[in-house]
């Protein structure tokens, strides 16, 4: 099933360059040239992916040493895990929250927001620590690393041609077709994401995370201040809509964004089975 979906998603993202070259240049070979380029990306991504949604996010270099208690939280629940310790990056937004990205479990990086650093308890950090660890643990882990990255992507460049179809004079608009097409793929980046990041994703990491901290009630507790910060507006800086997908909590209250790019289960779901679980 791993293999069909990564073949899934490697069709859909070879289509699209290729019906894109179709489309800009009809009176040449343009759906060759964007096949190939499509291949490119595809080998670049497979690899890369990782590094890319890193790039994108903005993070910077984590420092044990400066973090010495959540380094210490970190360690024991790898050791609890049976799991290397993995590779730690740092967001500037002040939202608590965290996400994982990464080819396996064993070379994986987890993504904390300086506010899971200061805004949360040890022990509400260690939950959501646990909660994204076992999410790097699930099957298809690397897929939703590799499709996040592509809806990433798609995302920027549809934000960059709905602002090329804004600045364009009106007289000049009904030459702006491939702005236009570029503007209507972030719908399609959603679907694809909802496809492949299913709702169970999350369901299961909290799951498996309650049963290595022993306490579900606690998880719940964290996931809920979370939750409220987000409501809060509590700010992820720059924020990639395509990105939010991999979040412990979604990370945008703004509604439209949210309905569009949520794969995220509601979190009364979530806290509803996390405080009626017995272990």
């Amino acid at each position: 099933m791993q293999l069909l979906r990564l073949l899934f998603v490697l069709a859909i993202f070879a289509l699209l360059p290729t019906l894109i070259g179709h489309f800009a240049l009809p009176n040449l070979p343009g759906a060759l040239i964007g096949l190939l380029i499509g291949l490119v990306i595809h080998i670049i991504l497979l690899w890369w992916s990782p590094a890319i949604i890193l790039k994108i996010s903005g993070v910077y270099t984590y420092k044990k040493e400066s973090y010495v208690s959540f380094h210490a939280v970190l360690t024991a629940i790898c050791e609890d895990m049976h799991i290397p310790v993995p590779r730690v990056a740092i967001t500037p937004s002040p939202q608590p929250n965290a996400f994982a990205v990464g080819r396996s479990s064993d070379d994986s990086t987890i993504v904390v927001t300086q506010g899971l650093l200061e805004l949360v308890s040890e022990g509400e950090s260690a939950a959501i620590v646990a909660q994204v660890l076992q999410y790097t643990q699930q099957q298809n882990f690397y897929i939703t690393t590799i499709t996040a990255c592509y809806a990433a992507i798609i995302t920027r460049i549809a934000q960059m041609g709905q602002f090329s179809v804004l600045s364009t004079k009106q007289e000049e608009r009904g030459n702006s077709l491939s702005a236009l097409l570029f503007f209507l793929l972030a719908p399609l980046a959603s679907t694809i994401l909802k496809f492949i990041l299913t709702e169970r994703t999350h369901l299961q990491a909290d799951f498996e995370a309650a049963k290595v901290l022993k306490d579900p009630k606690y998880l719940a507790k964290s996931l809920e201040k979370v939750h409220l910060a987000v409501e809060h507006d509590i700010p992820l800086i720059n924020p990639n809509p395509s990105l939010s997908a991999l979040y412990v909590v979604h990370p945008i209250h703004q509604a439209t964004l949210k309905a569009l790019f949520d794969t995220h289960p509601p979190m009364s779901t979530r806290l509803s089975r996390l405080l009626n679980m017995t272990l």
